[in-house]
């Protein structure tokens, strides 16, 4: 058996209650995800990370939402 440890950082908001995402305007909706903290390899280039209000996080899952149910519905009409 093979054990590696490997060295992470945690990124969190610096704003109480804001999300995080690598999403960018311009980006396929469908791939948003906005999560409170963020475990990442101790490598990982933090500067494509951005901090989004609580208002934010909801109107791009909503936008996420109505975007991936309009593809269901194409998909079940095709």
């Amino acid at each position: 058996m093979n054990i590696e440890e490997k060295t992470y950082q945690k990124i969190t908001p610096a704003t109480e209650g804001n999300y995080l995402t690598t999403h960018q305007e311009g980006d396929d909706i469908k791939t948003y995800e906005g999560v409170k903290a963020m475990y990442t390899p101790a490598d990982f280039d933090a500067s494509s990370v951005r901090e989004i209000t609580p208002e934010e996080h909801l109107s791009y899952q909503k936008a996420k939402e109505q975007a991936l149910q309009e593809e269901t519905e194409q998909g079940n009409n095709a």
